[in-house]
């Protein structure tokens, strides 16, 4: 799918991995951004409600009444999570990453993995969710996750970077094929962030 700042959006391919958005109509002619999982696309209108096609399972043809006022959406492989202006999430698609029971407030900042979620909150703590597998348990790092300004994490990566401030790498979770080890963390200083997508 593409669009045109502000402008509508087209699909094509697959209808059932979200390759037609035409079911939406009208609904589509504002988008302020696209994000895609592996079967749906969502997107961010300009008056901030977000409008998915694609796999339901995935989080195509979703219609939820808190999905607006969105800021910032990210997507897994099979879900969305939706940081809303109020720094409330909303999660949709695959019911193994819903966040609600988490009810996160103070949310300035998103990250997504293949499979699971990061949030940072205005005070610099991090909290994830989904799959441990794929960086939704944290707790092993939750010590060093203070003062996190970026989260870095990419869909179809099961693992996740904490960086403070000056780019210094405060913890990397996940699977362990994909964090750094001790060692490799301390060398890791003024690291700059490229969204190479």
């Amino acid at each position: 799918a593409i669009w045109t700042s502000g402008g509508p959006a087209v699909a094509w391919g697959d209808p059932e991995a979200g390759g037609d958005c035409e079911m939406h109509g009208k609904h589509v002619k504002s988008v302020q951004e696209l994000v895609a999982a592996e079967y749906a696309i969502a997107a961010i209108m300009t008056n901030g409600q977000v409008v998915s096609w694609g796999d339901p399972c995935s989080g195509g043809y979703v219609w939820d009444a808190r999905l607006r006022d969105v800021k910032e959406l990210v997507a897994t492989d099979d879900a969305f999570a939706a940081l809303r202006e109020d720094g409330t999430v909303v999660t949709f698609g695959d019911p193994s990453v819903d966040c609600s029971s988490l009810q996160l407030k103070g949310v300035v900042k998103l990250s997504a993995s293949s499979a699971a979620f990061a949030a940072i909150l205005s005070t610099g703590a991090v909290v994830t969710w989904g799959k441990a597998d794929f960086g939704g348990n944290s707790s092993q790092v939750q010590d060093q996750l203070r003062n996190v300004k970026e989260i870095v994490g990419k869909i179809h990566n099961s693992a996740f970077t904490a960086l403070g401030e000056d780019g210094q790498v405060l913890a990397t979770w996940g699977s362990s094929r994909c964090c750094a080890s001790k060692e490799v963390l301390k060398q890791l200083k003024n690291v700059k962030v490229k969204n190479i997508d």
